[in-house]
C-alpha cells in the first residue's frame, strides 16, 4: 500500500510520522513527478491519497478565496472521505 503526494522535498517528516497518524507500516509517501499518464505510471500502486504540497502566494490566496465565495454561493458537494490539512513548511532558519 502507498499513499503519494506531488513535490519533492518533503518526504521524511511525512514518513516520520505516519505512524503517529495511524497509518500501517506498508503505507508511506512517494512522489509524484506529474500527472501525465507515462509519469503516473511509475507511482507505487494501490495509491490511496494524494497531498499536493504547494506555496502560498498572493496569487494562490486570491483564487481560494474566490472559489471560497463562489461554494458559498452555490454550495458544493464532497465526499465526507475527503480531508484537507495545512501543513507549512519553512526554510531552515526563517523562524529563527
Amino acid at each position: 500500500m502507498t499513499i503519494n503526494r506531488l513535490g519533492t522535498d518533503h518526504r521524511d517528516p511525512f514518513n516520520h510520522h505516519r505512524h503517529s497518524l495511524g497509518l500501517p507500516k506498508e503505507m508511506g509517501f512517494h512522489d509524484i513527478f506529474g500527472f501525465d499518464p507515462d509519469l503516473l505510471a511509475m507511482v507505487p500502486q494501490p495509491c490511496h491519497a494524494v497531498l499536493l504540497l504547494f506555496p502560498i502566494t498572493d496569487a494562490s490566496e486570491k483564487a481560494k478565496d474566490t472559489e471560497a465565495a463562489e461554494i458559498q454561493a452555490n454550495g458544493q458537494d464532497v465526499s465526507e472521505n475527503v480531508r484537507e490539512f495545512l501543513f507549512m513548511i519553512f526554510p531552515h532558519g526563517q523562524l529563527d
